[in-house]
């Protein structure tokens, strides 16, 4: 599919893109949405894999290509377990 729906988006309008688990969050979905986002000057909101169904963390982490990236994790019920993951992308 490539990135120009992205950027086709992007000329209509949109404010940003959104990187959703539950609509394929997949480690280059996420690179895609934002190496266009750099180029475009627009921000990404990004929901990532909770439940490792694209990957892992770590491919999470490699996606954003050293990026700096704002990470907000709410602990509730069975997600708790993604803490971990939170302290890993704050420490890279």
């Amino acid at each position: 599919m490539g990135v120009l729906p992205l950027v086709e988006q992007i000329i209509a309008g949109v404010a940003g893109l959104k990187v959703h688990e539950d609509w394929g969050a997949t480690p280059n979905a996420l690179r895609h949405s934002l190496r266009i986002a750099d180029e475009m000057d627009i921000q990404v909101s990004v929901h990532t894999d909770s439940l490792n169904e694209a990957g892992y963390v770590e491919n999470t982490i490699e996606a954003f290509e050293g990026r700096t990236i704002h990470t907000v994790s709410i602990p509730r019920g069975p997600a708790v377990g993604t803490q971990p993951d939170i302290i890993k992308v704050a420490a890279s």
